[in-house]
């Protein structure tokens, strides 16, 4: 059984997770943003499971006679927006919508440039040392765009009741 937390949150290293509660049950979807790995959990266990790096992906399952499905969706990756939607019997009952905040510096994009052409090299040169050269740049860059700063992080809203029934909308419309 997993400890599930009480309200939803996001970080870039430790995954995000969509909590979901009604006086019945209480449904969360834990989402890893490096490994994909996506795993949704009923009142603590363990019902639906997958890995995933496509822009959307869907776990259904049932619960007390109900059909539910809880579909997640890349909507601006650059931005760090995902939606997570909850339905039961086909309907949407609930969701949450996530952005990131914080902005990138010049030196971080020419060092995203290096890893690549850095990466390129190690695969031609097929060397050790090129290779751990490599992982130290790509792990500086991790370092200087996903560090935790002073106004940087995501934000999880719920959408709207109004913004479910008409399919659109993000955040508190």
């Amino acid at each position: 059984m997993r400890i599930v937390p009480e309200l939803s949150n996001a970080s870039t290293f430790l995954g995000f997770w969509f909590v979901f509660s009604n006086e019945e049950q209480k449904i969360a979807l834990w989402a890893s943003s490096i490994t994909g790995k996506q795993c949704v959990y009923v009142d603590g266990e363990l019902v639906s499971s997958v890995r995933s790096l496509l822009v959307q992906s869907r776990h259904t399952f049932s619960v007390c006679g109900d059909e539910y499905e809880i579909e997640v969706a890349i909507e601006k990756l650059k931005r760090g927006v995902f939606r997570c939607t909850l339905k039961r019997n086909g309907f949407a009952v609930d969701a949450y919508v996530t952005e990131y905040h914080g902005k990138t510096s010049a030196f971080a994009y020419f060092l995203l440039h290096l890893v690549i052409a850095s990466f390129v090299f190690a695969c031609f040169v097929n060397q050790t040392a090129y290779w751990l050269g490599t992982v130290a740049l790509t792990a500086v860059w991790l370092g200087l765009v996903y560090w935790p700063k002073e106004g940087k992080g995501y934000t999880i809203a719920r959408v709207s009741k109004s913004a479910l029934e008409t399919g659109g909308g993000s955040g508190n419309d």
